[in-house]
């Protein structure tokens, strides 16, 4: 899985929404720092997305925007709630936690 990350990194260097450096402190990671036109990037996206719905919705009564909007908010409150309640069944710390061999006897 860490190459989707490596491979993202490398799509937003080349994109120009960050520079992408050798982390002096470790050989084996590196630090990525958003440039100011990637910092304007999650504005474009949200506005994108804001004219693309109003195009979907272009033809619909007011009343139907306003009930969809309703069920989303009922949904994404659904959904809040669930990842609350597995949230609380999650063991607490990192599931590797104590499995290393230095820890394991012999």
């Amino acid at each position: 899985m860490c190459w989707r990350w490596t491979e993202r990194a490398r799509e937003l260097e080349d994109a120009g929404h960050v520079q992408v450096a050798a982390d002096p402190a470790d050989g084996h990671s590196c630090l990525v720092t958003l440039t100011p036109a990637g910092a304007g990037e999650p504005q474009r996206l949200v506005q994108a997305g804001l004219d693309r719905f109003a195009l979907f919705v272009a033809d619909w009564q007011p009343g139907d925007v306003r009930m969809l909007t309703a069920l989303l908010d009922k949904l994404r409150n659904s959904i809040a709630a669930v990842a609350a309640q597995e949230q609380q069944l999650r063991p607490v710390g990192r599931r590797w936690a104590g499995t290393s061999r230095r820890n394991q006897p012999g």
